[in-house]
Parts: structure tokens; C-alpha cells; sequence
């Protein structure tokens, strides 16, 4: 009984124990669903303040990930958040500056006229790739800078020699001036003295011919009446003239021979020292009752040839060069040298080329011989025929001018036309003297009056 007893005290034990144990356990139910909803509470909170951070769908983003994944790397545990702060200051930073905003940012890249779309470093990109070329463009500018620079001094040399030159040339020129001046003022001087003696000169011949034109004027009357006379004689003497112009030509003689030394083949003729006779004058002989005219066609040849050898006061002595054999000489033949006169003076004309020594070639040198020979023997040679002229000598016909074919050159018809004009002057020279009644002597008729031999 006693233990019957404490079995059912043991149950009603337990039985509390149970009670008690329920209760503490739903106590700690409560407690727990209590703290269980807090927790809840705090984690719905929790959730909703992460929300305002990171969305769930933006949890998964590239860039979170590697923010998540570098705050678990760092060292110092650094947060997501805090993690994309720094490196949202560090971008800032580079960008614009730390305290600059997203807006700013913005508005500074709408002034760069960055385009729509575009980011800042293709943005970087095309500046970089256009300060390349302008760095190209710039040390291209720089070469050409330095080349123009070389060019520069160069010019500036070139100036400083020109300006030297011209610095040079300017004081030469100054000298030159005046030295000029100098020259001129002394010319100046020379000139108004010459002007005064000229003047003083002038005054004197003005009175002098003052005096002349007044004795002129009685002479000058007194000659027109003499001239007056003469245009009667002349007429006279034309009228004559016309009528036997062969007589007219006749040539007196220079002198005669005196005297004979057939033993030395010497003559003596009577020219003397005072009739300017000189050694080796020569003289053509012709018998003393011959007749020689200058215009005889043909050639004047005397019977012999004499050369003077020596002149004494009373006679002069020659020596017989030519002698025909058939003639002789006897004592009061004459004696001719058509270029000597013992009182006057004869004028010739000489013209064309000649052939003294019988050569076959026609040259200007005997031309220049034939007026020694006349100027030797006292005569005198002038250009132009005048009434003055004496004896016209002509040189070799020229030959004519021939008719040229079509194919003639530029030589051959200068040739040619150079002909036409030597015949022109020829035959015009022998018309004109034939109209001023002048004799022709051609080369024979010329040498054959003087005496002349080949020596």
C-alpha cells in the first residue's frame, strides 16, 4: 500500500513535471515567436533599406559582382557601397575633379560638342589621333620654320652685300660727281676764257672781212667783166672744138734732142736742173716732123726710149733704153713724157686695174703704181673729172656681168652685181670725158707717153 502510494504520487509528479515543461516550452515557443517575428520584422527592414541600395535584379550586374567580389579581396573589408564610392570619386576625379556631379559632368562634355552616343575616350581617341597629326603637321612647320629661317640669313647676307654694294657704288658715284663738278667747272671756265678770245677773234675778222668784201666788191666787178670776155673766148673755143677736136690732142713736146753720143748710146735733150728734171724720168722719142696726139686709137709708140741719167744747168743726159732700128735718131727729134711739164701742172684721173708687166692678172696694185708714176714725174692725181681734168687713164675693160641661171647662189649674184657696177662706172667715166672733151689714155697709150720700161 505504501507503494501503490508512491506510484501515484510519482505519476501526479511527473504529471507536473510535464505541466511544467509544457509550459515553459510554450513559454519559450511564445519567446521564441516573439524574437522569430522581431527577426522577421528586422529582416523585412534590413531587406527594405538594401533595396534602397541594390535591387535584387541589379545584384546579378557585371559591375556589382566585381564590387562584391574586390570588397571581399580588400584587405580592410570595405563595403559594396563604399567600394563604388571610391571608385565613383576616383572616375570623378580623373574626369573633372572630385566634387564635380554627375550634371556638371555632363554639361562640361555638351560643351566639348561631344557627339550623342559618343564616350569620352573615343572622344580621347580622335583628340589623341588629331594631335598626332598636328604634332606631324607642327614638326613639319618646324622644319619649314628652320628652312626659312637658313633662307632668312641668307637673305639677310645678300642685303648686307647689296647695301654694301650700294654703299660702295654711292660713294663711288659721289667721287666720280665730284670729280666731274671739278672738270666741269674748270671746262666752264676754259670755255667762257675761249668764248672771250673767240669773241675778241670774231670782232677782229668781222672788221678784216669788212675791209675784204668792200675790196671785193671792186674786184669782183672787174672779174665779170673778164668773165664776161672769157664766155666769148669760151664759145669761140667750142665752136672750134667742134670742128676738129682731133686737133685739139695734139701733145706738144717736153724737149728735143740736142745732141748724139752713139758711141755710149746717150742723147742730149734741152731740159736743165731749173726744169725740175729728175734721174730716171723717162721720155718716148718720135721724129721731129711726127704729129702725136693723146686720142690716137692706136699705140702711141715713138722710135726710141729714153731714161734720164743725169741734169746739168745747160742740158740733161739720157741713155737710150729702146731704139728701133729702122728709124733712128737724129738731132731735133722730140722728146714726150705726158705726165712732165716743166711749168705746169697736169691733172689725171686713174681708174680700173692694171697690167703693167703684162702678167695676165689685172690688179689695184698697178693702179697705185701708174699714180706714182704720174705723181714721180710732177703730175698730179684727182678723183673726179672736172674742165680741169687733163688726161683720164684707164685701167683693163672690167668683163661684163653675165645672165645668171635660176639655181645661182647668194655669192653669185653678189658677184654678179658687183661686175655690172664696175662696168657702169667704167663706161661712165669714159662717157663723161668724152663729153668734156678730155683725152683717154688706156694702159699701153699711157706708158707708152711716159717713156715707160720694164726695168
Amino acid at each position: 500500500m505504501a507503494r501503490a502510494r508512491s506510484s501515484g504520487g510519482g505519476w501526479v509528479v511527473a504529471t507536473v513535471i510535464l505541466g511544467l515543461g509544457f509550459v515553459i516550452s510554450l513559454i519559450v515557443m511564445i519567446i521564441v515567436a516573439v524574437q522569430i517575428g522581431a527577426a522577421q520584422e528586422q529582416a523585412s527592414k534590413s531587406q527594405r533599406d538594401l533595396e534602397i541600395f541594390v535591387k535584387r535584379i541589379e545584384r546579378t550586374h557585371d559591375d556589382v559582382k566585381l564590387a562584391v567580389e574586390s570588397s571581399k579581396q580588400a584587405r580592410s573589408r570595405k563595403s559594396v557601397v563604399r567600394f563604388l564610392i571610391d571608385e565613383n570619386r576616383e572616375l570623378k576625379g580623373i574626369i573633372q575633379g572630385i566634387e564635380s556631379t554627375s550634371a556638371g559632368i555632363k554639361a562640361t562634355l555638351r560643351s566639348l560638342d561631344l557627339p550623342e552616343g559618343a564616350t569620352l575616350l573615343d572622344r580621347i581617341s580622335y583628340y589623341r589621333q588629331s594631335l598626332g597629326a598636328v604634332e606631324t603637321n607642327l614638326v613639319d612647320a618646324e622644319g619649314a620654320r628652320k628652312a626659312n629661317e637658313a633662307r632668312l640669313v641668307q637673305v639677310e647676307q645678300n642685303k648686307a652685300q647689296l647695301e654694301d654694294n650700294y654703299q660702295q657704288s654711292v660713294k663711288d658715284l659721289n667721287q666720280n660727281f665730284i670729280v666731274e663738278r671739278e672738270d666741269y667747272k674748270q671746262s666752264k671756265q676754259q670755255k667762257r676764257a675761249k668764248e672771250r678770245v673767240l669773241a675778241e677773234h670774231l670782232e677782229e675778222v668781222r672788221k678784216k672781212l669788212s675791209a675784204e668784201n668792200a675790196q671785193l666788191a671792186s674786184v669782183l666787178a672787174q672779174r665779170n667783166e673778164q668773165i664776161r670776155q672769157l664766155e666769148a673766148r669760151v664759145e669761140q673755143l667750142v665752136q672750134f672744138t667742134e670742128k676738129g677736136s682731133r686737133e685739139t690732142s695734139e701733145i706738144e713736146p717736153d724737149a728735143h734732142i740736142v745732141a748724139i753720143d752713139r758711141d755710149n748710146d746717150l742723147v742730149y735733150i734741152n731740159l736743165t736742173q731749173s726744169d725740175r728734171i729728175q734721174p730716171g724720168l723717162t721720155f718716148e722719142v718720135f721724129k721731129r716732123n711726127s704729129i702725136v696726139r693723146a686720142d690716137e686709137p692706136r699705140e702711141l709708140t715713138g722710135v726710141a726710149t729714153i731714161e734720164v741719167v743725169r741734169s746739168t744747168q745747160t742740158s740733161s743726159v739720157a741713155r737710150i733704153v729702146r731704139l728701133d732700128p729702122r728709124a733712128g735718131l737724129t738731132v731735133g727729134d722730140k722728146v714726150v713724157n705726158i705726165a712732165y711739164d716743166r711749168t705746169a701742172t697736169y691733172e689725171f684721173v686713174v681708174h680700173g686695174t692694171f697690167d703693167i708687166n703684162n702678167i695676165g692678172t689685172p690688179a689695184m696694185a698697178d693702179n697705185r703704181r701708174v699714180q706714182g708714176m704720174i705723181q714721180g714725174w710732177g703730175g698730179k692725181v684727182v678723183d673726179e673729172l672736172t674742165y680741169q681734168t687733163d688726161y683720164l687713164v684707164l685701167g683693163i675693160p672690167p668683163k661684163r656681168a653675165e645672165t645668171l641661171s635660176e639655181d645661182a647662189t647668194v655669192v653669185d649674184i653678189e658677184i654678179n652685181e658687183a661686175k655690172k657696177r664696175i662696168w657702169a662706172k667704167y663706161q661712165a667715166l669714159a662717157a663723161e670725158a668724152e663729153k668734156l672733151k678730155i683725152p683717154v689714155l688706156n694702159q699701153n697709150r699711157f706708158l707708152r707717153l711716159i717713156g715707160y720700161y720694164r726695168r
